[in-house]
């Protein structure tokens, strides 16, 4: 008899940043590269933040952040957990957890992502959290110690979103977006999505520098599988290039949205995702893209793509393939 595969794979911890129990940087003994990486895009970040007046205000308030950083082109992934913390003596900087995983499978895991690291974001925010109220530093460390990262497979991830895209329609999320404060056509938005990322079926991701706003379902149980289901749209552009994505779930303020940066880990990104009202911060959003009839009218594809979408019954599944069959020819 065959052993049963296991739903599940481990990760590897890591840590860095400040903590209130601690006068200096806490850090853990893995991973010395990746720290060092960590280490770099939390400064560079927090010089960009700093040449604001107000950056103090703003890094205060600024939410706990899920976030991955995966490659189409790179077995190595990375999930983590950001906060905004500090030091004994009140010196700001972030403190993330975070775990490292060898994917077999990058470009499926990249769209996989999400729900592959739900149960990991859980666990590490759990820690960070416990780690930042602790008032001495073995509790912190304690709590940190007992984070066993385990991220589902993505045999079972693709299983249950192929499930989620079959039993949901594109009415259906509709309601869920706006039950959540998303207000938008998902006809719209499904084609301004489109037509915004054509030039990545040539160009790829180099000069894509502005952050992607995609909406998400207010049920955390929801949220991931719709968040797989927007890369599942986005990645097939970029099928001809790798692309180093960078992905935050922002839940905390105001409707829920999956930040979506494609420079992987930047400054510019993530300082972006932590003041968005920042100039030159602005994502770019799909709740208002009436902009796309004129295409439609022009583009005997669009139109169809527009008539499927048009159809409250139409599936998930089929609004992927009816939508990749336009734009990639697929």
């Amino acid at each position: 008899m065959s052993a049963i595969p296991s739903p599940q794979t481990a990760g590897e911890l890591l840590y860095f940043g400040k903590l209130p129990s601690r006068g200096d940087f806490v850090r853990s003994t893995q991973h010395a590269g990746l720290v060092a990486d960590l280490d770099q895009w939390q400064s560079r970040t927090l010089e960009r933040l700093s040449a604001d007046p107000r950056w103090k205000l703003v890094y205060d308030a600024a939410p706990d952040l899920p976030f991955a950083i995966v490659s189409t082109g790179s077995r190595a992934a990375l999930a983590g957990h950001w906060q905004a913390s500090q030091d004994s003596s009140g010196r700001r900087f972030p403190f993330i957890t975070a775990a490292a995983f060898e994917w077999p499978q990058p470009r499926d895991a990249a769209v996989l992502a999400p729900m592959m690291l739900a149960s990991v974001w859980g666990g590490l925010s759990r820690a960070g959290r416990a780690a930042r109220v602790a008032t001495e530093h073995a509790d912190a460390q304690a709590s940190l110690q007992s984070v066993q990262p385990q991220a589902l497979t993505a045999e079972r991830a693709r299983a249950e979103l192929l499930t989620f895209l079959d039993t949901h329609t594109v009415a259906g999320l509709e309601q869920m977006l706006a039950a959540s404060g998303t207000r938008l056509s998902l006809r719209q938005a499904v084609l301004a999505l489109g037509l915004l990322l054509q030039p990545a079926l040539t160009q790829g991701g180099g000069r894509m520098g502005k952050l992607l706003r995609l909406p998400l379902a207010a049920d955390p149980v929801l949220q991931t599988p719709v968040a797989s289901w927007w890369l599942l749209l986005v990645l097939g552009f970029f099928q001809r290039h790798d692309v180093e994505l960078a992905l935050f779930l922002d839940v905390h303020r105001g409707p829920p949205h999956l930040l979506l940066g494609f420079q992987g880990a930047s400054a510019s990104t993530l300082g972006a995702v932590i003041d968005p009202q920042a100039p030159g911060h602005e994502g770019v959003s799909l709740a208002q893209s009436d902009w796309v009839e004129a295409e439609v009218a022009q583009d005997v594809g669009l139109r169809k793509l527009s008539t499927y979408l048009s159809d409250p019954d139409l599936s998930l599944w089929q609004a992927v393939r009816t939508h990749q069959e336009v734009f990639l020819g697929a």
